[in-house]
């Protein structure tokens, strides 16, 4: 990102997201496995609307800028679990 804060000039949107979909409940499921939480605890709302069903996107743009390459989801939840597991108990005050 620092490399394209750098070197980009344009007003043109990039994306920089992955083009690989994951649903809510996929990444849910993720988190519960991460965190040892059974799947069965979430508590899904069906009361509401279902709300976008899929968002593609497209990083075509973004690579013929810069050479990158994404972390993976499992890894970047992981890490950010961890993250959180560590600084919860500072954050509301424990």
């Amino acid at each position: 990102m620092v490399q394209l804060l750098d070197t980009y000039n344009s007003s043109q949107i990039l994306n920089v997201g992955n083009v690989q979909e994951f649903s809510i409940k996929e990444v849910a499921h993720i988190v519960c496995d991460i965190m040892g939480v059974s799947k069965d605890k979430i508590i899904w709302d069906t009361s509401y609307p279902s709300g976008q069903l899929r968002k593609p996107s497209s990083h075509k743009k973004l690579k013929k800028i810069v050479d990158f390459k994404y972390t993976k989801l499992y890894d970047g939840l992981k890490t950010t679990c961890k993250w959180f597991e560590e600084v919860y108990p500072n954050v509301r005050g424990y």
